[in-house]
C-alpha cells in the first residue's frame, strides 16, 4: 500500500497523518462544523453572545442566581412561579434563557402582555397558524407576566391555546406570574388554571421588591 509520501511526492510524516485520521471528528453542536472545540464553536459562541446582548435586557444579563445544577433541574419539565411584584420571577425567566443559549439550546421567551396584544392588532387566519405554531415550536417556551396582558375574551383565548399547545404536546414550559395558581380563576376559565396544575410544578417566590433599595 502506498503512503502519502509516495503518492504526492512529497516529505510527509505518515505516522501524524494516522495519528490524526484516527482521532475522532468534533463537530459543533450548534452549525455542525469541524472544530477543535467540544461543544459550540468559536464563531457560534460569538453569534450566541450577540444574540444575548441584543435580547436579555441590561438589568437581567449575566446575573447567575443559581448553581448550573439548579439550572438544568429547571430547564426540565414546567414550572410555574408566582410571586409580588419585583420578587425574582422575571430574573429566574431571563437567567434560565441565557443558560440556555450559551449551552446552545434556544428557548423563547414571550412577554405576555405584548405578545398578546400584537396577535390582537391583527387578528387574522394567518395569525391563527401563527399562534399554533408559538405553541408548540420551541423545547422551551417561557410566558412571562401571565395575567397581565388584556383581560378580554380574545385574550383569554390567545393565553388558552398558547397553553393548550405546551400541554397537549407535553412540551417545557415556564409561566410566570403575580397571581397564585388559585387566583388565576378569577381571570380566566378552569382550564387554564387545570392545564398548569396538571403540567406544571409549582413555586411561589416571597420576597419584597427587590427593585426598590433598601
Amino acid at each position: 500500500m502506498s503512503t502519502i509520501s509516495d503518492q504526492f511526492g512529497i516529505d510527509v510524516d505518515d505516522s501524524l497523518i494516522r495519528e490524526y485520521s484516527e482521532k475522532p471528528s468534533i463537530f459543533c453542536s450548534r452549525c455542525g462544523v469541524r472544530t477543535a472545540h467540544i461543544g459550540i464553536c468559536p464563531k457560534c459562541v460569538e453569534s450566541i453572545e450577540r444574540h444575548i446582548n441584543l435580547t436579555v435586557p441590561n438589568e437581567y444579563r449575566d446575573k447567575k442566581l443559581f448553581p448550573d445544577e439548579a439550572l438544568d433541574r429547571l430547564c426540565h419539565g414546567s414550572h410555574y412561579f408566582s410571586g409580588g411584584v419585583g420578587s425574582g420571577k422575571t430574573q429566574i425567566a431571563w437567567s434560565i434563557y441565557e443558560y440556555l443559549w450559551r449551552k446552545g439550546m434556544y428557548p423563547r421567551f414571550l412577554y405576555l402582555p405584548e405578545y398578546v396584544n400584537k396577535v390582537l392588532s391583527a387578528f387574522k387566519i394567518m395569525d391563527i397558524v401563527s399562534l399554533q405554531i408559538d405553541s408548540k415550536d420551541s423545547n422551551l417556551l417561557i410566558l412571562d407576566d401571565l395575567g397581565a396582558e388584556l383581560s378580554d375574551e380574545k385574550s383569554r383565548q390567545i393565553v388558552l391555546m398558547l397553553i393548550n399547545g405546551r400541554y397537549q404536546h407535553k412540551l417545557s414550559t415556564l409561566i410566570n406570574s403575580n397571581y397564585e395558581l388559585a387566583e388565576l380563576g378569577n381571570a380566566y376559565d378552569g382550564r387554564v388554571m387545570s392545564r398548569i396544575a396538571k403540567m406544571c410544578k409549582i413555586h411561589h417566590l416571597r420576597s419584597v421588591d427587590r427593585r426598590i433599595p433598601n
